[in-house]
């Protein structure tokens, strides 16, 4: 009798734990990045283009042993952050690379995708399109034109 209850609850344990489920959803964070906290005037910066960057992060946990770790483009960290947190970070990063003018990115969307295994397993994928922005030298600004090329 022991047995069976025990055996039911590891099943409903297991069923419960392994359960998983996809989202697919999209955002435009309530706060900007920190580079750009203060008010920036139009004439500040200009507009260099639109800016794309994508990054995936994975969560594998070794339940019932707490021990866990998070991977992603950059490498793996064992106890690491939240994934979706990493791939929008790593995101934001090759989003400003993919211009080399752009200093920032202004008016990013977050288009976001996960995947859990439980307690187990998660993958979030995350892509951050906005528009690069290059900001203006002090000399560019003192003297009111456009840079030279």
């Amino acid at each position: 009798m022991t047995g069976r209850l025990l055996a039911g609850i590891v099943a409903v344990a297991v069923g419960i734990g392994g359960s998983g489920c996809s989202i697919r959803y999209a955002h435009v964070p309530h706060v900007e990045p920190v580079f750009l906290k203060s008010q920036l005037k139009r004439s500040d910066y200009e507009l260099v283009g639109p800016v794309k960057g994508e990054s995936c992060a994975t969560y594998v946990g070794l339940w019932p042993i707490p021990l866990w770790f998070v991977t992603s483009n950059e490498g793996s960290k064992l106890y690491g952050v939240g994934t979706r947190e990493k791939a929008e970070e790593e995101a934001a990063f090759q989003a400003i690379d993919t211009s080399p003018d752009a200093d920032a990115f202004i008016h990013p969307r977050v288009y976001v995708r996960e995947v859990s295994g439980g307690i187990w397993f998660s993958k979030t994928c995350v892509v951050i399109k906005g528009k690069g922005i290059r900001m203006k030298t002090d000399q560019e600004l003192s003297a009111g034109s456009a840079p030279a090329k």
